[in-house]
């Protein structure tokens, strides 16, 4: 992606989760949509706009309004090389990406290793296209994979290291910067799945087990006490923490992290997943006919 385009997507994918109905069509209320009402239109109504997607943690109904507004509203920084990625009436959006496999000064293990593996498969994928293109086949589906092994390492540890140092580098930035900042938010984004997270409740073997315990297959900022109270480190800095994922977002208010912490009874065990990953396409082709019945008579 170009600079500008990762960060648009993040924030957009996000703005589609809350404010966006089927087909990524936005919810209306009499008549407009949350980004074409004004604020105290929004503020008093906002339930009517958005969706029961995203969790929310340490916001309360004022901090929920005031987040949402900085989503619906942020705009894009026109300076694509300058800190922020997005403005806002009273401060800012910034949008870092990490990864749990190594990173240094060419980027993520991950992208890299991705990305070679795109490039090796695209001639095969471009003649196949071409193929069934040139040899239509009417009654079979023709179909192609391949698979991505010997993928790189992933680990907590990783995880750690890229965060913090993504954290820090974006903490440097906004020191510089002299903007307004009463509302600044971080959007951290992670598109990987390669580490899951199981919550390490005692379980007494001898007695019947009725304790479930948290699992999720990919890593959960909010169960991450570790994490959590390195931000909490930022309190006067950083407002709200935004966790972005594939399918879903995390909303943190930094300065009621403890209070967050609180309700973690247990820690999580951070581990990373047996990964294989299968690339297929397929194709059939369809008769058709677009004459009408008295043309074809």
């Amino acid at each position: 992606m170009k600079r500008g385009e990762k960060e648009n997507f993040a924030l957009n994918k996000i703005r589609e989760f809350l404010f966006c109905g089927m087909l990524s069509i936005p919810n209306k209320w009499n008549g407009k949509t949350a980004f074409e009402c004004s604020v105290d239109e929004f503020n008093n109504n906002y339930y009517n706009y958005i969706n029961n997607k995203g969790n929310f943690y340490g916001l309360n109904n004022y901090d929920l309004i005031e987040i949402l507004n900085a989503i619906r509203t942020a705009k894009e920084n026109t300076n694509l090389s300058k800190f922020p990625d997005f403005l806002l009436e009273n401060g800012f959006i910034e949008h870092f990406q990490i990864t749990a496999s190594k990173e240094n000064r060419k980027g993520a293990a991950e992208k890299i290793d991705l990305a070679m593996f795109n490039n090796k498969i695209e001639n095969e994928v471009n003649e196949f296209y071409t193929y069934c293109d040139e040899t239509p086949s009417h009654n079979q589906i023709r179909s192609k994979e391949w698979v991505r092994d010997n993928l790189p390492e992933y680990s907590y540890e990783n995880l750690k290291f890229s965060f913090i140092s993504n954290f820090e580098k974006h903490l440097r930035s906004l020191e510089k910067y002299n903007g307004k900042k009463d509302l600044s938010v971080f959007l951290i984004e992670n598109e990987e799945v390669n580490l899951e997270m199981y919550e390490n409740k005692h379980i007494d073997t001898k007695k019947p087990n009725f304790v479930q315990q948290e699992h999720f297959i990919r890593y959960m900022l909010s169960r991450d006490k570790n994490m959590l109270n390195y931000i909490y480190n930022v309190k006067d800095k950083i407002k709200y923490i935004i966790y972005f994922y594939e399918e879903n977002f995390e909303i943190i208010k930094v300065e009621n992290i403890p209070d967050i912490c609180k309700y973690l009874k247990n820690d999580y065990l951070i581990v990373p997943r047996s990964i294989i990953e299968i690339h297929k396409i397929s194709n059939t082709s369809i008769r058709f006919n677009l004459r009408s019945e008295d043309e074809q008579n």
